[in-house]
């Protein structure tokens, strides 16, 4: 049965032409299947495709908003892509959502707006880790290594993230402040 649902999900993803035309009649979840695909090899305009088809059934959904913003930044369409955040704030404005949007803004090396975006998720949600993981990161990519280390300290004991805690902590060790 795993190798028949592979199979199809595979041919849905093979059936879109070269110029990315998504079929008008695949579900949201298949939709959001083959996005994820798109997104795991990499194919970016596939997936932005598959993000936008989705975002024509139901323009609110914040997923594809999401995840169509981070693959437009990749992209380097960078207000094409922060739209897509903008608009998913305006729909969704609570913590995690400006910490996305935050460590979106990281990428792009605007670590002024994204210290920003981290502050105001901080202040929605005292307990919002991200937050702090993105403080963290902007300490660390200013070379303020104490600020980075206690503020990825302060994330981990909130909801502890192995990969964001592991990438800031590798980058203390190489940076040699910490063992």
């Amino acid at each position: 049965m795993r190798q028949f649902l592979i199979t199809i999900v595979t041919l849905l993803f093979l059936s879109c032409n070269s110029k990315f035309e998504v079929d008008k009649n695949l579900s949201k979840d298949s939709l959001f299947t083959l996005a994820a695909i798109a997104d795991s090899t990499k194919e970016l305009d596939r997936s932005i495709a598959y993000y936008s088809r989705i975002l024509e059934i139901d323009s609110t959904d914040l997923t594809a908003l999401v995840n169509r913003g981070r693959a437009l930044l990749t992209k380097k369409k960078t207000s094409l892509g922060l739209a897509d955040y903008d608009k998913a704030l305006k729909l969704y404005p609570d913590a995690e959502v400006y910490a996305t949007k935050g460590m979106a803004l990281l990428t792009i090396n605007d670590t002024k707006n994204a210290f920003a975006n981290f502050s105001i998720a901080a202040m929605l949600d005292s307990n919002c880790s991200n937050a702090y993981y993105g403080y963290s990161l902007v300490k660390l990519s200013h070379k303020q290594y104490k600020y980075a280390l206690s503020w990825c300290n302060k994330a981990d004991s909130i909801r502890y993230d192995s990969g964001l805690s592991s990438l800031i902590h590798a980058k203390l060790k190489e940076e040699g402040y910490i063992k």
